[in-house]
């Protein structure tokens, strides 16, 4: 038995070895509702990491992806991210998944429009954030909406008769 390493027909006398270790990817995201939701009838707010931390010690952001499950009742979410490959921004487009990267890069939002003849006090859609092997629990997010006077007022008029005489008194 030698102690010499033969690689094509050389000694060596070393051999260097790179070794990567990956994470084990054993952990579910971990997702915390913060401070609480705000948004004024008929407009839209930012949905920030101060009202949804989504973090994952074993797996980067941008592959930690949130699903919509339910959504909201009086508007709805967007993206408003360059769809991949485009520069052009997806406002206006409701979305049905994020990335915790889009949270973190302050491209989420929800935006309240459904309000004509109503006046919605809150919304709410419940999502729930996987790594693509482990998933956090079913979480809500509850939405606040302040009411605005954003309605113009609408006058209905009926004709009426009214049978009788008039008396005067002078």
């Amino acid at each position: 038995m030698s102690n010499e390493w033969i690689i094509g027909g050389n000694a060596v006398d070393r051999v260097y070895v790179t070794v990567l270790i990956k994470p084990m990817d054993n952990f579910s995201p971990i997702v915390e509702i913060g401070d609480s939701f705000t948004v004024i009838e008929g407009n839209k707010s930012l949905i920030s990491t101060f009202h949804l931390n989504i973090t994952d010690i074993d797996t980067s952001e941008e592959d930690v992806i949130c699903t919509i499950i339910d959504q909201p009742s009086h508007g709805y979410v967007e993206n408003f991210s360059p769809a991949p490959g485009s520069e052009r921004p997806r406002k206006g487009i409701p979305v049905t998944a994020f990335s915790a990267a889009d949270v973190i890069d302050d491209y989420i939002s929800y935006v309240q429009s459904i309000h004509k003849g109503l006046e919605p006090i809150d919304d709410k859609f419940t999502f729930s954030c996987s790594d693509g092997i482990n998933t956090s629990p079913t979480m809500l997010f509850p939405i606040q909406i302040e009411p605005s006077n954003d309605e113009v007022p609408e006058i209905y008029m009926r004709e009426f008769y009214s049978h009788g005489r008039y008396r005067s008194h002078y």
